[in-house]
């Protein structure tokens, strides 16, 4: 049987607080990468521009207003299901709370979040795409 092929974008915002990272952590029912942490993150829809897909994304997983501030970096990676391959481009940004005061509320593709230092990067189960992303991001907001 062949295999359908898609492609997506996808993007991802990094909000730093206090010196920490917001991480959320994929279901355990979930059939891509059960239970890894991940950045906010979702697919660009047709028709959307980056920016308001993440804007729209971010708010979607987390319960978060955002502004897109600047961006990280861009990866590829493959995924191959039973019946497709999805070969997808994940644009990364730093972004900022539209309001000091905010708390998260989880979408239902997530179980958990959490808030993470530089030093604590390794104790968490992320992409290696993901923690290069997250090292950049500190790197560049303590500038």
């Amino acid at each position: 049987m062949r295999k359908s092929k898609i492609q997506a974008i996808v993007v991802a915002g990094v909000l730093i607080r206090k010196g920490k990272a917001l991480i959320l952590q994929r279901s355990d029912k979930e059939k891509i990468l059960p239970g890894i942490w991940e950045l906010p993150s979702g697919k660009k829809e047709f028709g959307e521009n980056i920016e308001g897909s993440l804007i729209r994304e971010f708010k979607e997983e987390t319960g978060i207003d955002i502004k897109v501030s600047n961006p990280i970096s861009v990866f590829d990676y493959k995924v191959e299901e039973r019946n497709c391959i999805r070969e997808t481009t994940q644009i990364n940004f730093l972004v900022e709370p539209k309001n000091i005061k905010f708390s998260v509320r989880l979408a239902p593709e997530h179980q958990s979040y959490t808030w993470i230092a530089k030093e604590e990067i390794d104790n968490y189960k992320l992409t290696s795409s993901t923690k290069k992303v997250l090292l950049k991001a500190f790197d560049m907001f303590s500038l």
